[in-house]
């Protein structure tokens, strides 16, 4: 086997042999290493964005929901939030409510969700992480009608930067057991309210949110029941099952509630984030197919080249199993060489980006690219190569065999 091995190093890197096979691999073997580095750089990239959206998308949902299966609101009495809080993966709970409104600010008008929440909301989210403008004083005060604003909401507002802003901004809705008659607009409850500041999260988040106190939320939607809200936030405590806490709760509460997690509350998005991922991995494994044809017929017209080589080696006894091995290192060499390349390379340029930062996102929600290197990614390209290594050397192995 050593001695297979040698011959085909030699056939590959001898000074003196330069000619078209060498080239051919040569040109093939440069296609494994731009093919592995692109893999490693697009895989890290999609495992970065994945992970984004992920975390930005999370940032101000709970680990858990529990929502009413029937209406848009729950009582959360005393003893429902005992039976939750009982569960020991469960830190905390804080009920939030959620409602469209009409957001008016001079003569421009948008449709947007209103968000109530609490203090236990503001502590165990990330949403102060995300306020870009203003900030959250007198946001809690119940005498104070105040509300954060999604920035996408702010600009198509056509709101100013003083904060807390000067210009009132009127809220719209039809308040809960409203009766609707012919005259619907009379049935509007317009309150004035001051904007605090604005958050950015996604875009989805900036052009449909506003968020302001539990308080203030009941009382434009007129609910006097301090117990009723939209869903129930559940913060775990760290390294908890999610699913494991949620089979717990479902079996706790019944069939009266439906509990949703954060990856099953934004499942087609993480699903398409996926997608994209093994869609291009796939269209760079078949570039890979491609090369896997110039290194077959490298080999081949070697093969042919090296016929009588093959014959003395035949007669000085190397069986023809052994023979046929030195066209498989040949392989092998070809594809080691690019991936040991290629890889190298984009380890080095991924970790340059996440430590270093060498391509920057201007205005984004983040200062650099996002990547992420994941090792299974590195094995799965390993092993795509050396397996396209093993299958170009059947079709030389029977050409070998014919000719012995």
């Amino acid at each position: 086997m050593r001695v297979a091995f040698l011959i085909a190093w030699r056939y590959l890197f001898a000074k003196k042999s330069r000619n078209v096979i060498n080239y051919i691999s040569f040109i093939s073997g440069t296609i494994i290493a731009f093919v592995s580095l692109a893999m490693v750089l697009v895989l890290s990239t999609f495992n970065g964005i994945d992970k984004l959206v992920k975390e930005l998308y999370s940032s101000l949902d709970a680990p858990i929901e529990i929502l009413p299966i029937e209406g848009s609101q729950l009582l959360l009495s005393d003893s429902l939030a005992g039976i939750i809080t009982s569960n020991a993966n469960v830190r905390e709970i804080s009920g939030v409510l959620k409602g469209q409104v009409v957001l008016q600010s001079g003569k421009n008008q948008l449709v947007a969700k209103l968000v109530g929440v609490d203090q236990q909301f503001v502590e165990n989210t990330a949403f102060l992480n995300h306020i870009n403008r203003g900030g959250i004083n007198e946001f809690f005060n119940p005498s104070y009608r105040s509300l954060i604003l999604g920035a996408g909401l702010h600009y198509h507002l056509k709101r100013g930067f003083t904060f807390p802003s000067i210009e009132p901004l009127v809220v719209m809705n039809i308040p809960k057991g409203a009766k609707l008659g012919a005259n619907a607009f009379g049935a509007l409850n317009k309150t004035a309210f001051t904007e605090l500041g604005t958050f950015t999260v996604t875009a989805d988040y900036d052009l449909n949110f506003a968020f302001t106190s539990k308080e203030n939320y009941r009382e434009i939607f007129r609910i006097h029941n301090s117990h009723l809200y939209s869903s129930v936030y559940c913060y775990l405590n760290d390294n908890t099952d999610l699913q494991e806490t949620k089979t717990d709760l479902k079996a706790a509460l019944g069939s009266d509630f439906k509990i949703e997690t954060r990856a099953e509350k934004n499942a087609v998005l993480f699903k398409t984030s996926q997608s994209e991922k093994w869609i291009s991995f796939s269209i760079m494994f078949f570039i890979l197919v491609v090369a896997a044809f110039n290194i077959v017929a490298s080999l081949c017209i070697l093969v042919l080249e090296k016929k009588t080589d093959l014959f003395v080696l035949k007669v000085i006894g190397m069986s023809e199993q052994r023979v046929s091995l030195v066209f498989f290192f040949q392989s092998l060499l070809i594809n080691a060489l690019g991936l040991t390349i290629g890889l190298f390379l984009g380890v080095i340029i991924v970790l340059a980006q996440q430590h270093i930062g060498l391509l920057r996102l201007e205005g984004s929600v983040v200062e650099f690219y996002p990547v992420a290197m994941q090792w299974t990614d590195l094995l799965l390209i390993i092993g795509t190569i050396l397996a396209i290594a093993v299958v170009t050397f059947w079709p030389v192995n029977r050409l070998v065999k014919r000719l012995l």
